[in-house]
């Protein structure tokens, strides 16, 4: 198997948000959003990176459907 074929293999795997991934609280979304203010995206893990895109992508979907 080619190498650049493992590699994108390896990285699909990563990238996917398990569905039974706890959403966000309001408290984390805040503590988020305060932690990229000040520090950057550094100073997030990322399993919670992940589940902030995907409230982040949620709010998108929601603003679109009220407009």
């Amino acid at each position: 198997m080619d190498s650049r074929v493992r590699i994108q293999m390896y990285r699909k795997q990563l990238m996917t948000l398990a569905s039974k991934a706890k959403r966000l609280t309001s408290k984390e979304i805040k503590s988020i959003k305060i932690a990229l203010n000040d520090v950057g995206i550094r100073a997030i893990h990322p399993e919670k990176m992940e589940a902030f895109a995907e409230y982040l992508v949620e709010k998108m979907k929601q603003d679109t459907e009220n407009k």
